[in-house]
Order: C-alpha cells, then structure tokens, then sequence
C-alpha cells in the first residue's frame, strides 16, 4: 500500500500521458472526472458490459435479491455436507511414491498407532492381577472386531505367549492364568530306602504365576515390557494398530473407543489415548474450530472498519453482504465438489474476506461521493460502475490468475487453493457490483441513500 501511495503518482508525474485521438480537444477533462477513460475498442466494449449488467440489475433488483437468497439457501445446504479431513497422504497425487508406499504398508499393517494408556486405581500393581489383565483382553477382543483395528498389543499378549511357551507350546495355556492355577510336577519320593517319581499338584495363585512369568521373561533378555507397562505396573500401554487415512473414521473410532470404557470398565479403571490418531483428530478438530474464530473475527473486524469509514451502521452491513454472499458460496462450492476442510482450504475464506473487502470499499465509496455531490442514485450507480467497475473486474481477474499459478503444483492443497481463490475472488467482484446496486435501489429509505442537496 506505502509503496503504491508513493510510487505510481510519482511515475503517473514522470511518464507522458497517453491520450487518444477520439479524446483530444473534445471533452477529455468531463469524461476523465467522471472516470470515464475509454481509450481502445476492448475499453468501450468491456464497459458497455459492465453498463448493460448494472441497468438489468437496476431493473430487476428483487428477482437478483431473491435469486440471490437462493443461492445462499443452497449454499448452506452445501456447507452441511463439508466434510473436515487433514489426510497427509489426500496431499499427494495417486501415483505419488510416497501414497503407494504408504498404501503397502496399510495394506500389509497398518500406519497408524493410538497409544491407550490403562490405570487401575486402588491396588498395588495392579497389571499382575488376571482379574485386570482379562479386562484388558476382553477391550482388545472389541478392538479386533473394528473392521479399521489391524492388531493390538499389550501385556495381556506377553502373558499369554509366556505361558505358551513355558507349557511346551500346548494350546490350552495360550491363556491368562486364573486366579488360581494347579500346577503339576514330577518330583522323586525316597522311602524305605527306595525313590519314587511321583506327580504333584501344587495351587498357586494367578498374581504370584504372572509374576514368576514376568521374572523368568526379564532374567532371559526380554525387551518387549517396557513397552507395554510401566516397571511399577500402575500404567499398561495398550497399542493399537490400525489402517486409515481418513480423520473421519478415526474420530468414530476413537469415540467408540471412549463409549466402551465408560459402558465396560469396571470401577477404578481409566484411560487416556495419544499418538498420531488423536493428533490427526485434534487437528481436524482445531481447523474447524479456528475457522469459525477466524471468520467471525475477520466478519466482524471488517464490519466495525466499514461502519466507521462510512459512519453508518446501515451502510457498513451494506458493504458486508457480498463479502457473507461470497462466503458463503464458497462453502456451498465445497460441500457439493466434495472438497475437504482442511489446513489449506480453510485459508480461503480468510484471504477472499481480505480482499473482497477492497471491492465494497472501492465501489460504497465511489457511490457515496456521487450522492454527495448530488447525483441520483440511478445516475450515481451508472457513474460509479464507469469509475469503479473496471479496477474492481481487473483487479479480481489478475489476482485470481495470479493465484492459478499454483494450479500446476504437485502439491494438491495447493492446487485447490488456487481454483479455489479463483472462483470466489470473482464472485466477489460480481456480488459487489450486482447486491450493491440491488440494495441500494430496493432499500434507499433504510439505507438512507439519498442524493445531498447542492444548494
């Protein structure tokens, strides 16, 4: 903005102006303070257009009113099928190498963990007690049946493979012990001189079994246990596994992972989830969060602005409608393509307010110094459209071209972002220079847009 204040009048005071044979010696100072400067047939025909537009307007500014609250009826429609999605691998192309190999990896494993960190409260370590353990099993069992869950692992999983393995691989012992468990063992009886194997069963409790497992496990090099409890045994670490690039699902399943312990943990038991699935959902979670701050802030910023500038309350709300319009439209645009809300898209909003506001401002205040000089509205919104409507198209166009360069991108946000801005950085231009004039004509009594009278 310094560098435009500064710059171009200096080089508008260097540079020799150009002017056309049509203009010399007949009338050029009139049609250039009315902001007339037609200089080349594209000129006059680009502005017999914006002329054409604004009269049909003028004649018809109910319909335009109306279609235009149908437009936004739908568009609302539209924004209730948005869909919030931060998928890493969505910002790829399909043949990308990175997605094929990250759909190996699902395919085969799974990418993605939750960490679900189990408390049990009220008993010293409490992860050697079967009763806990075989709750825990019983919260992978649901787990498995998740048709997303690829697999689950937690200490439950190293008991069970500890007594396999301590019972010559029989598979009734590829189990959680019980509370209590008979132990069997042959030991030599000498008596009367004579010895004698003997098979003795011995009751030991399950506690004091997970925990000559867990001795015996450690004493021969495991390193498998520190990753799933804690050397105190109050917090187990239940891992899990799943294959899933979609922010959607994994909130349905993270949710039914919270609706399973609130409904089956007994009393004293608790949870807490972490890991790369609930970052992705917090994420998601924050975009649409931010978004709705960030859109009311900016509405509300730029209504305050607009209210001030014109000093009018009425006529800030004025200056807001195409910018609500445009937005509008931009969500209803995204709801009916399928495009996800996401880090990227929900920049767009924010940067079509921003500039989008530039064309209320140009147009409300050409308008407004047309009426101060005592034009009628009619004539004020004709001569306004000849002053403003070609800096307000080409300034929409070139920014909104200016964007297109990032169509070519291989980064997909970026692409979507470009048509994006595109679009709505156009409709904007037009809302402006179609609602404006539509209210002012339909609403000049509330609006108050009366011409002042030049004594």
């Amino acid at each position: 903005m310094v560098l435009s204040l500064i710059f171009i009048p200096a080089l508008l005071m260097v540079l020799p102006e150009k002017v056309s044979a049509s203009q010399e010696g007949s009338g050029t100072d009139e049609n250039l303070s009315s902001g007339v400067h037609q200089v080349n047939f594209m000129d006059r025909l680009f502005q017999k257009s914006l002329d054409v537009m604004t009269a049909w307007v003028l004649r018809n500014a109910r319909p335009v009113l109306l279609a235009a609250l149908a437009i936004c009826a739908i568009s609302i429609y539209g924004l209730s099928q948005v869909k919030v999605e931060s998928s890493l691998e969505s910002y790829f192309q399909a043949d990308a190498p990175l997605v094929i190999a990250n759909r190996a990896m699902e395919k085969m494993s799974g990418s993605r963990t939750i960490n679900i960190v189990i408390t049990k409260s009220g008993e010293e370590e409490p992860w050697k007690n079967p009763d806990n353990l075989k709750v825990v099993e019983e919260f992978q069992e649901f787990l498995a049946n998740e048709p997303r869950v690829k697999r689950t692992l937690s200490l439950v999983d190293l008991i069970k493979r500890i007594s396999y393995a301590f019972n010559e691989n029989r598979k009734e012992f590829n189990r959680l012990p019980n509370g209590f468990e008979f132990l069997e063992s042959e030991e030599i009886f000498e008596e009367n001189g004579q010895t004698e194997k003997r098979t003795v069963k011995r009751e030991i409790s399950g506690r004091d079994l997970i925990a000559q497992y867990l001795v015996l496990y450690e004493n021969s090099g495991g390193d498998v246990l520190s990753d799933v409890v804690d050397s105190e045994y109050l917090n187990l670490n239940l891992a899990v596994t799943i294959s899933s690039n979609s922010t959607t699902e994994e909130e349905k399943l993270l949710q039914s992972i919270e609706d399973y312990a609130v409904r089956q943990f007994p009393q004293g038991f608790s949870m807490t989830s972490s890991g790369m699935v609930p970052i992705n959902v917090a994420t998601s979670n924050e975009v649409v969060t931010s978004q709705i701050r960030s859109l009311s802030g900016s509405i509300l910023a730029v209504f305050l602005m607009l209210a001030l500038i014109f000093r009018s309350v009425s006529r800030g709300l004025m200056g807001m409608i195409p910018l609500v319009f445009t937005v509008l439209f931009n969500f209803g645009v995204m709801g009916f393509f399928g495009v996800h809300l996401d880090i990227g898209t929900a920049l767009v909003s924010s940067i079509v307010i921003g500039i989008g506001v530039d064309y209320s401002i140009h147009y409300l205040s050409s308008m407004f110094h047309e009426l101060a000089v005592g034009t009628e509205l009619h004539d004020a919104i004709s001569n306004t459209v000849r002053r403003s409507g070609k800096a307000i198209t080409s300034n929409a166009v070139t920014v909104g071209f200016g964007f297109l360069a990032l169509s070519v991108s291989e980064f997909l946000p970026l692409v979507t972002l470009s048509w994006m801005i595109w679009l709505t950085l156009n409709i904007s231009a037009l809302a402006t220079m179609i609602l404006i004039p539509a209210l002012a004509v339909t609403l000049t009594d509330v609006l108050k847009l009366v011409p002042s009278q030049n004594d």
